[in-house]
């Protein structure tokens, strides 16, 4: 069974150097520790809090920097962007091997209880 670690680092705590780290990092603490930190496929991101809202939040479009990736642009774009990043993910996820996989972000701490069990539920499955 895989281990999921979620790291939830507050804003102004060196969380994004602790990414920085982990992301530079990925093949060493996968091939000594069995340690996995995705990127999101080809979407490569260092800080998970992006995708992660993307995928899990009942108002993604509230996220500050969706907000600005997606404005002007209609709905479709952005549900295919949803769906891109999640078949990537899902994909990822199936192919790695590792024993962990650490899940960084400081705006996972934003999601409500039931966005939380949600994601709860997709690693689960």
């Amino acid at each position: 069974m895989t281990e999921i670690i979620i790291h939830v680092g507050l804003h102004k705590t060196a969380s994004s150097s602790i990414q920085a780290s982990l992301y530079e990092n990925r093949e060493l603490l996968d091939d000594l520790y069995q340690v996995y930190y995705p990127t999101f496929g080809t979407f490569s991101y260092i800080n998970h809090s992006v995708p992660i809202y993307a995928l899990f939040s009942e108002n993604p479009s509230n996220h500050h920097i969706l907000k600005s990736l997606f404005h002007g642009k209609n709905k479709n774009e952005f549900e295919s962007y949803r769906t891109r990043l999640k078949h990537e993910f899902c994909a990822e996820l199936s192919n790695n091997t590792s024993k962990k996989i650490v899940i960084s972000g400081e705006d996972l701490s934003i999601l409500n209880k039931h966005e939380l069990c949600e994601m709860k539920k997709f690693f689960m499955e």
